[in-house]
């Protein structure tokens, strides 16, 4: 996968080590290098966490190694839980580059595992325009004149096995890491939570994909599948790791919350309205399987009649086309459903920007890295 960085406002100077500053004595640029610092290598450091159960595996059998071979190569995207993961850590007094090296690989590997099984739960065989574990293992089957049948049993196999063991590779992450074993215990508590609240908004979003668009919880979906693991979780990690006190944990994840929903809604954009030459997705796929997004229940609510009826014709339609998702398109825009989601969007951007308030206790550099992250949310294109 092409990595994609967080643009953040970063000066072109020396690196900046924290054993010669206090958080409170760094410029937000400052931090930014610091945190880039620390999260560049996440990238090699994922991929090298892999090679000693590759070996392990291949020494018993090689054809055990796949599915760790395969994830082994699919290092890449825009890091964003692991920056999230590192300034937490780093923003609340974390100095050790040992633990925000793990904090950020836990949950790059989290994130690795999560889309492996969202892929399959969604039927996709590519992310990022590359074959994913399923449709890597099934290329495979065909290419060695296996059925249609056989090759998709063992992609759904590669995918459920594959996705499993890049979870519990995130959990060892953290359960090596040098933190003291009371600490251990808490970001291994923080991490297994999530993974629970993930898992059921997942299952939310499966089961609501038959029920009317407006009676579908989008917004209960975006706080339970994508932001506890996706934002919040990350801030909690590294601030749970610098012994921050309760005032600041509860701090971040209010923001954390906010973020990842509006993280989730410009997703449903992308889905959508976004370029599939950047975003790697297409944008016929939600579409054609009626996914319960916020911006859809929008563009029920907005809807004439006249319009309600091409919505309830198209949405859903396995075998859609170009035509018909174009059809759509016009009547997400022409009902206003696109500006109001847009407009909610920024609204809960701003709510998540209320907890970075004076009274949240937060040190200004963290508080300018997290304000810039936030930032880039609505203006994304992937």
């Amino acid at each position: 996968m092409p990595r994609q960085e967080v643009s953040l406002p970063v000066e072109a100077d020396a690196r900046v080590s924290m054993a010669d500053s206090t958080i409170e004595s760094l410029t937000p640029a400052a931090f930014a290098r610091h945190v880039d610092r620390l999260v560049d290598p996440t990238g090699e450091r994922v991929a090298e966490s892999w090679r000693p159960v590759v070996a392990a595996l291949a020494e018993r059998h090689d054809e055990a190694a796949f599915p760790a071979r395969v994830l082994a190569d699919l290092t890449g995207g825009k890091f964003l839980r692991s920056r999230l993961a590192v300034a937490g850590y780093a923003g609340l007094g974390g100095e050790d580059d040992a633990v925000a090296a793990s904090l950020a690989v836990s949950v790059q590997l989290l994130h690795l595992g999560l889309c492996v099984h969202d892929d399959l739960i969604d039927g996709d065989a590519v992310r990022h325009g590359r074959p994913n574990v399923a449709g890597l293992s099934r290329q495979r089957v065909l290419a060695e004149g296996g059925s249609a049948g056989r090759a998709g049993r063992e992609g759904m196999a590669a995918a459920v096995l594959a996705g499993d063991l890049a979870i519990a590779q995130s959990q060892r992450e953290l359960l090596t890491a040098p933190l003291e074993p009371t600490v251990t215990v808490a970001v291994m508590a923080e991490l297994l939570d999530a993974l629970a609240v993930t898992i059921g908004g997942e299952w939310l979003d499966v089961r609501s994909e038959v029920a009317p668009p407006a009676d579908i919880p989008a917004d209960v979906i975006a706080s339970l599948k994508t932001a506890r693991y996706t934002t919040v979780l990350p801030l909690r990690l590294g601030a749970v790791a610098a012994g921050a006190d309760a005032l600041a944990v509860t701090a971040l994840t209010g923001f954390g919350e906010y973020l990842g929903v509006a993280y989730q809604m410009k997703d449903d954009e992308l889905g959508v309205f976004g370029d599939p030459g950047v975003t790697g997705k297409s944008v016929t796929a939600d579409l054609r399987s009626g996914k319960r997004t916020g911006l859809l229940r929008l563009t029920y609510e907005h809807s004439t009649s006249s319009q309600r009826e091409r919505l309830d014709e198209l949405v859903g339609q396995e075998s859609m086309g170009a035509a018909e998702a174009s059809t759509l398109r016009q009547v997400i825009l022409a009902s206003g459903a696109a500006d109001e989601h847009r407009a909610r969007m920024l609204t809960t951007v701003e709510r998540a920007l209320g907890f970075l308030e004076p009274a949240s206790g937060l040190p200004a550099p963290l508080v300018a890295y997290l304000t810039a992250a936030a930032a880039t949310v609505v203006p994304r294109s992937s």
